[in-house]
C-alpha cells in the first residue's frame, strides 16, 4: 500500500468564524470521527 492510497482526497476545512455546529455537521455528513485543529499560521509541534 501507497500513502497515497490513505490519503483524503476531498479535505473540507472550517474557517475560525463558524460555529461547533457547522463543523459538527462537516464532520457527520463524511462520517470523520476525528478532526484536527490548529489556528491559522501557527505551525503545528511535533510530540
Amino acid at each position: 500500500m501507497r500513502v497515497s492510497e490513505a490519503m483524503t482526497r476531498n479535505i473540507r476545512i472550517a474557517t475560525p468564524d463558524q460555529t461547533i455546529q457547522v463543523a459538527a455537521r462537516m464532520m457527520a455528513d463524511v462520517d470523520a470521527s476525528a478532526s484536527r485543529l490548529r489556528r491559522a499560521g501557527v505551525r503545528p509541534t511535533k510530540p
